[in-house]
């Protein structure tokens, strides 16, 4: 019988935002058949299929969206599911969020140049 079984407890990741690691999907030029990875692209991405992903022990995928993080689903998946989840979103609230979805670079680029904008007045 475990001694520690029951006594798992959560908390706000420590310090500054901390650029980690992320994924990425890419769609090359050479593709023969683009409409479909793209497609697929989007399918996988998608709330439904990110949330059974992300729900999933062995993907190794935490939750990233809204969606994700208020799914009564998955706030029932394990008895400190709900826990798990509202700690993960408030250090998301701290910590550097690397946006995992398709045309995330046009964001990047995007904001990138808004703040030059305005930095340059």
């Amino acid at each position: 019988q475990s001694q520690i079984a029951g006594k798992v407890g959560y908390a706000v990741v420590p310090g500054n935002p901390e650029h980690a690691t992320g994924y990425n999907k890419a769609l090359s030029a050479d593709s023969p058949n683009p409409e479909a990875a793209y497609l697929f692209m989007q399918w996988i991405c998608s709330p439904p299929v990110s949330l059974a992903r992300c729900m999933l022990p062995y993907a190794l995928r935490d939750p990233y969206r809204i969606s994700h993080f208020k799914s009564e689903l998955y706030g029932a998946l394990f008895p400190s599911a709900k826990e798990y989840l509202a700690n993960l979103n408030n250090s998301a609230n701290v910590g550097l969020l690397d946006p995992i979805m398709p045309g995330a670079q046009d964001y990047f680029l995007s904001i990138d140049r808004m703040c030059t904008a305005v930095w340059a007045g």
